[in-house]
């Protein structure tokens, strides 16, 4: 596959990770907080979407890492593809990914009540372990499309220290 192709399959992973990353406000209506990567979310900021602390945002640069055939980087896109329309399709049925738009439209009701923001975080929570979900599904996609030596190369880049591979400290690829 021609570097052009590679980009194309790493930039449909780095948008799928932004895009799934808005539907997961945990911490807060109008700010980043738990689980959207902001002030108090686990993992030292990292949210739980897919450019989280583990995820489909860390499997980017130990991607472009391995040395990936043509038929692999086809199968990954095919793979991400799937996703994002998956993801979209929940985003779309759950009303959508802005979460300070719904807690306005909640806020601005007339008759606001506190189960309305009980109703919006539930459904906001839902929303959010579902994209877990598929995101772990994707992995393991992902995972299974790689070689035996493949999978030795990344359980290698553990022994290489914390963050290498994954821009960490050490950094990508150094």
């Amino acid at each position: 596959m021609s570097m052009t192709g590679k980009a194309a399959v790493l930039a449909t992973l780095a948008l799928g990770s932004i895009a799934s990353a808005q539907p997961c406000g945990g911490g807060g209506f109008w700010m980043n907080g738990p689980g959207r990567g902001g002030p108090g979310a686990p993992n030292g900021g990292q949210g739980a979407g897919m450019g989280g602390a583990f995820g489909l945002g860390t499997v980017l640069p130990v991607l472009m890492r391995l040395d990936l055939d043509e038929e692999q980087w086809s199968e990954i896109e095919v793979i991400m593809t799937d996703t994002r329309e998956e993801i979209d399709s929940l985003e779309e049925a759950s009303g959508g990914t802005d979460p300070r738009g719904r807690f306005l439209e909640a806020f601005g009701s007339p008759d606001l009540e506190v189960a309305d923001f009980e109703e919006l975080v539930d459904s906001m929570h839902h929303s959010r372990e579902r994209i877990m979900e598929i995101e772990f599904d994707t992995l393991v996609r992902i995972h299974d499309v790689l070689t035996d030596g493949q999978l030795e190369t990344v359980r290698s880049m553990t022994e290489e220290g914390p963050g290498a591979g994954c821009g960490g400290r050490r950094g990508c690829g150094r």
